[in-house]
């Protein structure tokens, strides 16, 4: 009888069903992918799921994962482009990083290490790559799902994320308050994780990161990570140098504010005044958006999902 492995305590999985979710996620896979490719996705998503019992194979799909991107990758070249020309998996990485089809801005660096993994994984120059790589599978998946996505789209969505961008950064010259279910926050900044535009209005994903307890940053060691407010919102309804606002997709109204006015003037400068004589507070700022990741994969899941 198979039992589940121990490992997947550390991961606070307490079942196989716990495991389904947390764990091993049902791929999102674009439509118009050629079925064989999904077949040999699937089995990639089964190497996965039998994971639980057996950590390995996290290894194994890993490669298959890998394996199949290129195979994508190649059939994607020739029915797109027409060609009967041969590239490597390092010639189609940078063909297709070059013609903008990833949302990852490092693209290029991120395929880099995938490519480089799998050599090492054919040519067995290195051990196993460890539970971590069962990330990594989910990212090459976002790989596979951009190349079907229109590429008007994403030049439209990256200079409206930075439009959005540069805007929000201008209520934040002196810091800014957060209005939100009856609460009032203050922020130091506010970044535009995604934007999907297939929607109409687009939704905005924003991470919103508070002023927060300095104490445990006095003695210099890197205790957590700075988790920020995690919202997704509709177009802003009115979007100027010193407001924002907009509705949520829960129907919740946010106003955020540039701070000029008493008593969170005061209150953010005397912060940020404490702040910049904590010893490794740009360490902290370097390492805040590491808690990004999972936000960013369930954006780009209600994207892929979106008709």
């Amino acid at each position: 009888m198979l039992t589940p492995d121990l490992v997947w305590k550390i991961y606070q999985v307490e079942s196989y069903s716990d495991f389904c979710e947390k764990i091993a996620r049902p791929f999102i896979l674009p439509t118009a992918l050629p079925q064989g490719f999904k077949e040999d996705l699937n089995i990639v998503h089964k190497l996965l799921v039998h994971s639980y019992y057996e950590p390995k194979f996290v290894d194994v799909a890993m490669l298959q994962a890998t394996v199949s991107l290129e195979k994508i990758l190649r059939h994607h070249y020739s029915q797109t482009f027409n060609s009967n020309k041969k590239l490597n998996l390092d010639g189609l990485i940078k063909h297709f990083t070059e013609s903008n089809h990833f949302e990852y801005s490092n693209s290029k660096e991120v395929l880099d290490i995938f490519r480089k993994l799998r050599n090492k994984k054919v040519h067995d120059l290195e051990p196993s790559g460890g539970l971590i790589v069962k990330d990594w599978i989910y990212t090459l998946v976002n790989f596979i799902n951009d190349l079907y996505e229109d590429p008007q789209l994403r030049a439209n969505r990256l200079l409206e994320k930075v439009r959005l961008q540069n805007a929000i950064d201008t209520l934040f010259v002196n810091g800014a308050t957060l209005e939100y279910k009856q609460n009032t926050y203050i922020l130091f900044d506010t970044r535009v994780v995604f934007v999907n535009n297939k929607l109409n209005p687009a939704t905005i994903w924003l991470a919103l990161w508070c002023t927060f307890d300095l104490e445990p940053y006095r003695d210099g060691v890197h205790h957590y990570l700075l988790s920020p407010l995690k919202l997704a919102i509709s177009s802003p309804n009115l979007l100027d140098t010193n407001r924002l606002e907009a509705i949520t997709t829960d129907n919740d109204k946010i106003t955020i504010k540039a701070i000029i006015s008493e008593p969170f003037k005061s209150i953010y400068s005397n912060w940020m005044n404490e702040a910049q004589s904590l010893p490794n507070l740009d360490f902290v700022m370097k390492f805040k958006y590491n808690s990004l990741s999972e936000f960013t994969e369930k954006a780009l899941a209600d994207f892929y999902t979106t008709p």
